[in-house]
């Protein structure tokens, strides 16, 4: 810990016009993080209080647990498999050649399974109304209330009726259709019928 001292000096004198500390830490690398698949974390988390450049590395089998994803020169950690990996952290030269040990951290990676969809049996909406996927369908994770990361597939038996759009829908047309939602190995399906606006509204009063 150093205190610094500014100081003010006119016409030959001195004087003293404020001070503030600097403490000054070793690296710190973070003991053990928990992610789930599909989860990024910057690997910038992991270390503190570090000086110059450093490097990162796990052994060849991690992969298969654990990934490393660059976005715009930034770093990522990201949950592959369920699994354990220790990320070892290196000082580095100026040609990122590892040199001094610092640590490690544990990372370990539990895999959100989607164990049911819930959802209601039927929809009604009218032409020309946007919805969002939120509205018709939620997950139900194991682990209970987790982030769920991995892939969810929307589809319709008619883009007639309904046209999907990324993750909302578009009621294109009057008819029936079939909204269906995958997320690993659970499917739900809905059905969905659209009328004229008119009659949509005639029906709700």
């Amino acid at each position: 810990t150093y205190t610094v001292t500014l100081q003010e000096k006119y016409k030959g004198k001195t004087k003293n016009v404020g001070k503030f500390k600097v403490i000054i830490h070793d690296t710190v690398i973070q003991d053990s993080l928990e992610m789930y698949t599909g989860e990024q974390t910057e690997l910038g988390r992991l270390v503190q209080y570090y000086m110059g450049n450093y490097v990162a590395e796990t052994d060849d089998a991690s992969d298969a647990v654990l990934k490393a994803v660059e976005k715009d020169g930034v770093y990522y950690l990201e949950g592959v498999s369920e699994g354990e990996v220790e990320v070892k952290f290196y000082y580095a030269d100026a040609n990122m050649q590892k040199k001094d040990y610092i640590g490690s951290c544990k990372v370990k990676v539990t895999e959100v399974k989607v164990k049911d969809i819930r959802a209601e049996d039927t929809f009604k909406t009218y032409v020309g109304e946007y919805g969002s996927f939120d509205d018709l369908f939620s997950l139900i994770t194991d682990p209970e209330d987790m982030p769920y990361y991995g892939n969810v597939e929307f589809t319709s038996s008619d883009d007639k009726v309904i046209k999907i759009t990324e993750d909302s829908f578009e009621a294109v047309g009057e008819g029936k259709a079939t909204l269906t939602v995958k997320a690993g190995d659970i499917t739900k399906k809905i059905e969905v019928t659209v009328v004229s606006e008119d009659e949509y509204y005639d029906d709700e009063e």
